[in-house]
């Protein structure tokens, strides 16, 4: 049993001693990727109350990793007694996901749900700045740099997303 594996079902555990407690909704942020046997560890989180997934599909981006993606949102689909989620787990691809592939991801995983930061990078506005370039905790040539979610890259997503189709949304 993996270590995330552990994680998750000593938060299960917890939860379920927790009575009084309303239901917590857990998500797995690409944690599955990190693991030899996604699939495995997909089918156990679920059994363990995890109703998200977030997974590049176990390579460096979703687009490299299409294929698995797939895999895990069939299986996400297929009714319990044939041995899937029966839809009780949400597979959300992540990882490179932008508005140029977006439509493409959709088409070829089937997926419904995509996770993106759709970031877009600024110069500070800072207008003092040290010769010596004095790092505060991150590369120095960054100091001065900030990024943020850029909302024309989330609208041009949503549009080619709904241009491709696939979930009505």
């Amino acid at each position: 049993m993996t270590e995330i594996v552990r994680a998750v079902a000593s938060l299960s555990e917890e939860r379920a001693g927790a009575e009084a407690s309303p239901p917590v909704k857990v998500s797995l942020h690409r944690a599955i990727d990190m693991t030899p046997d996604l699939l495995a560890t997909a089918k156990t989180a679920f059994a363990l109350g995890v109703v998200r997934i977030l997974s590049s599909g176990g390579a460096r981006c979703a687009a490299e990793g299409v294929e698995t993606l797939r895999s895990l949102v069939e299986w996400a689909a297929r009714p319990v007694d044939e041995g899937g989620a029966g839809g009780g787990v949400t597979v959300i691809p992540g990882a490179g996901v932008s508005e140029g592939n977006v439509a493409a991801l959709l088409r070829r995983t089937g997926a419904c749900c995509f996770h993106t930061s759709a970031r877009t990078q600024s110069q500070s506005g800072m207008k003092f700045r040290p010769e010596s370039r004095v790092a505060m905790g991150t590369a120095a040539d960054v100091e001065f740099v900030w990024s943020c979610a850029c909302q024309h890259r989330i609208k041009e997503m949503l549009l080619n997303a709904k241009d491709a189709d696939g979930c009505g949304s």
